[in-house]
């Protein structure tokens, strides 16, 4: 074995030249995971600006339902469109549901009515 380590190839060593290829191997598998870690580094800072505008934005919407949910502003709508409490009288139980329900609904509309082209009795 000890002679294969001596053998040359054009003035290097054989042991020499497997060396280089080893470490020229292990620097571009550096770069590369280097090169992967920067990408990877970019993608980080991204989805955290996207994070930050997301939680803007959260906050932005927050201060709009707090605008919108102002009992004042609610009353001056309810107000403009004629709505207020319901007065004691409106208020029914279960019980009562039915014949409500049963007053509320409207009455048939009138049979229609023959049109003069046709004639009285005949079928339609």
């Amino acid at each position: 074995m000890s002679g294969f380590f001596k053998r040359t190839l054009r003035g290097a060593r054989l042991l020499e030249l497997g060396a280089l290829t080893v470490l020229l191997a292990l620097a571009l598998a550096v770069y590369m995971v280097k090169a992967r870690a920067g990408r990877e580094t970019g993608d980080i800072s991204t989805v955290e600006d996207q994070i930050v505008d997301e939680r803007r934005h959260v906050r932005l919407l927050q201060a709009e339902v707090a605008h919108l949910e102002q009992p004042e502003r609610l009353q001056r709508l309810a107000a403009a469109a004629g709505l207020g409490p319901t007065s004691d009288n409106r208020q029914a139980t279960l019980d009562q549901l039915p014949d409500l329900a049963r007053q509320s609904v409207l009455p048939d509309p009138q049979p229609a009515k023959p049109s003069p082209s046709s004639p009285a009795g005949a079928p339609r």
